[in-house]
């Protein structure tokens, strides 16, 4: 199993809406999900969206980061939508068949998709549901997020 590489920066450096959605954030510990840029995979001809996963400990943010495809997402939004339909689930961005290589095309599509895991991210629920915990990483980030509560005093000193 790969190891997933963290580190850790203080919450005053986030940006504001990091901030306010760890301020929103119901569960212990706080989260946020942003989807934070892009590249182009020339090898599987696709996308790659930059997405970062931010665990509050105290001051400071335990964060990873990650890609994912498009499709991946509107897979995970399917399985959403499936189990939670009884909730508002936010819209998922639309599928473009023509341009889609297109960058300001793929710039528009990351920012509909941070918006919608910022909404997604906020669902009653949603960090126990287990497809959500494992596209995400949750459950490794949790066991860091625990070991650095522990050790918190040598490592923030």
């Amino acid at each position: 199993m790969k190891e997933i590489e963290t580190t850790v920066v203080l919450c005053s450096s986030l940006s504001k809406k990091k901030v306010d959605m760890l301020k929103r954030c119901k569960s212990i510990p706080s989260f946020y999900i942003s989807v934070t840029g892009w590249r182009w995979d020339s090898i599987i001809n696709s996308a790659q969206y930059s997405i970062e996963v931010g665990f509050e400990i105290e001051e400071n943010v335990l964060v990873m980061q990650t890609e994912k495809r498009f499709s991946e997402l509107r897979k995970l939004y399917a399985e959403i939508l499936s189990f939670f339909n009884h909730q508002h689930i936010p819209k998922f961005p639309q599928r473009r068949i023509f341009m889609n290589s297109d960058p300001d095309v793929i710039r528009e599509r990351q920012l509909a998709l941070n918006d919608f895991v910022m909404k997604v991210s906020t669902i009653n629920g949603i960090n126990m549901f287990s497809p959500f915990i494992r596209f995400f990483s949750l459950e490794k980030l949790q066991e860091k997020w625990n070991h650095y509560r522990v050790t918190q005093n040598t490592l923030f000193k």
